[in-house]
C-alpha cells in the first residue's frame, strides 16, 4: 500500500536539513507498522511547484481580504471575518467546476491556495479584483500601488 504525506522542507543550513509533517504522529505510526511486519520502504522525496512567496501571504491576509470584506460591509451591510471572506475565495475562485453528468448540474467545489506557485496566486487574485471592480466598482490595489487615504 502507498501512503502519500504532505510535507515541508526545512532548510537550516548549507547541509542540515529536516522533515516537517503535517501530522508527523500518522507518519511515525505508519512507519513503525510497516517495519514492525517486514515490510521493504521506500521513501520518495518529490519537489512541488514553488508555493506563493510569503510576501504575497502577509499581502493577502494583511491587506487583500480586508478590501473584500470593507466592500461587502459598505455595499451589503453585511460583515464578515477573514476566514470567512479566504473559505469564500476558496469556493468561488480558487476551485473546480464539475459537472453532474445525470442531471447537467454546474457545481463549484472549493479549491486550495496552498499549493499555487506565485504566479498562479495572483492570476487569481486578478480573478477577485476583476469580479469586484465588475460587480461593485470596487478597486482592490495591487502591493506596489498607493491607495488614497479617505476620512470621514
Amino acid at each position: 500500500m502507498t501512503k502519500s504525506y504532505d510535507a515541508k522542507l526545512i532548510h537550516t543550513g548549507d547541509n542540515d536539513c529536516s522533515i516537517k509533517y503535517v501530522n508527523e504522529a500518522y507518519v511515525y505510526r505508519d512507519l513503525k507498522q510497516a517495519f514492525d511486519n517486514g515490510a521493504n520502504i521506500t521513501v520518495t522525496v518529490k519537489s512541488r511547484s514553488k508555493p506563493r512567496s510569503l510576501q504575497q501571504n502577509d499581502f493577502y491576509w494583511g491587506y487583500f481580504l480586508q478590501f473584500e470584506i470593507d466592500c461587502f460591509k459598505e455595499f451589503w451591510g453585511e460583515v464578515y471575518d477573514k476566514k470567512q471572506i479566504h473559505d469564500w475565495n476558496k469556493q468561488n475562485f480558487l476551485g473546480d467546476t464539475k459537472v453532474i453528468e445525470s442531471t447537467g448540474e454546474i457545481v463549484r467545489l472549493p479549491g486550495s491556495s496552498a499549493k499555487l506557485s506565485t504566479v498562479e496566486f495572483e492570476f487569481k487574485l486578478d480573478d477577485i479584483r476583476q469580479w469586484f471592480r465588475m460587480n461593485f466598482e470596487w478597486e482592490i490595489p495591487y502591493p506596489e500601488k498607493q491607495i488614497p487615504l479617505k476620512f470621514k
